[in-house]
């Protein structure tokens, strides 16, 4: 006996899922369809290169340095993905930032902290003039950098807008 689904999503919600677009563009780009989701996830296992390829394709993924091949070593752990393609995570964590202007981009609370909304534009702007100061500071790709942010938010990292690899500490005093 099969069980009955506890919930089941309107077609409404269906035709604006992005797993629709994706079959979309795959039946529309590719000429692939796929009649259940099945037998999408057989062609992602069965031809990888393939749907990872398209992921990206779909995606939009702006690389600065194309990738040679998609997946170079098929091996746990130790796979490598998209070798020789160089991306610039900030470039697409704000790429849409212009069409959601004064949507909310972060949200968050802390115990020592009011709720902090900050909406696309001003996340843009904010990592611009971070970027701005970074390179009149003399960062460049490849460094390293370190900051300690005064707060919840300030953990999303904008140096990465040049390259250079960054990371957080945050300090937590136990009285």
């Amino acid at each position: 006996m099969t069980p009955k689904p506890l919930w089941t999503p309107s077609p409404e919600r269906v035709a604006a899922a992005g797993i629709t677009r994706y079959l979309e563009w795959l039946k529309r780009e590719r000429g692939l369809t796929f009649v259940d989701y099945e037998s999408l996830w057989h062609w992602s296992v069965t031809d990888v290169e393939a749907f990872w390829k398209s992921i990206w394709d779909f995606g939009g993924v702006i690389a600065h340095a194309p990738y040679q091949r998609v997946l170079s070593e098929r091996r746990m752990p130790g796979a490598k993905w998209f070798e020789g393609a160089t991306l610039n995570y900030a470039e697409h964590a704000l790429a849409h930032a212009r069409d959601r202007g004064a949507d909310s981009a972060i949200v968050c609370q802390s115990e020592t902290r009011s709720r902090v909304e900050v909406s696309w534009n001003e996340l843009a702007a904010q990592v611009g003039a971070l970027t701005t100061t970074l390179k009149h500071l003399g960062v460049e790709s490849g460094d390293d950098l370190l900051g300690v942010p005064k707060g919840v938010y300030e953990l999303v990292h904008p140096g990465g807008n040049l390259g250079a690899e960054g990371g957080a500490l945050t300090v937590n005093v136990i009285a």
